[in-house]
């Protein structure tokens, strides 16, 4: 969390997480949701092994955060 917490301070507007099991309850996703409350956090279940997986969330995260 601590890159994640880096980039937000630094004025990242988006961010997205990808991981196997992510959930928004966790303490670190939690803090960065109310410390950041005015930035866009997303949060992506995804296996890293899997190219066409990981293709698939970035397109999905570019959308969402309006880039690409």
């Amino acid at each position: 969390m601590a890159g994640a917490r880096a980039l937000l301070e630094h004025g990242l507007s988006g961010l997205a997480l990808f991981d196997l099991i992510i959930s928004e309850k966790s303490e670190g996703i939690e803090e960065l949701k109310n410390d950041f409350p005015d930035r866009k956090i997303l949060l992506k279940i995804v296996d890293v092994t899997d190219a066409e997986g990981v293709n698939e969330a970035v397109e999905a995260t570019a959308k969402e955060l309006g880039s690409g």
